[in-house]
């Protein structure tokens, strides 16, 4: 990369968003319809170990910011649906 960054680098964007938040707006900005998302805990989804409530991805080693979802989804949404 230009910026000099090694390994995993994660790019996160302005919104600090549940997996199921995340899963709803994707649905809707794809505009799928009635998609049904639930969220259940760690446990119920058969995960062995004990997970955190509640996680969150951030970008500590870089000053940069992904758009919001709901723009890229919209931008991106012909080439996402196009089979």
């Amino acid at each position: 990369m230009s910026l000099g960054l090694r390994g995993v680098v994660h790019l996160a964007g302005p919104e600090l968003l549940s997996k199921a938040a995340w899963a709803r707006k994707i649905a809707s900005g794809l505009r799928l319809g009635d998609v049904e998302v639930r969220e259940v805990d760690w446990a119920e989804a058969g995960q062995v170990a004990p997970r955190p409530a509640s996680v969150a991805l951030k970008s500590e080693r870089h000053a940069l910011v992904q758009p919001p979802l709901a723009d890229l989804l919209q931008l991106h949404r012909p080439s996402l649906l196009d089979p």
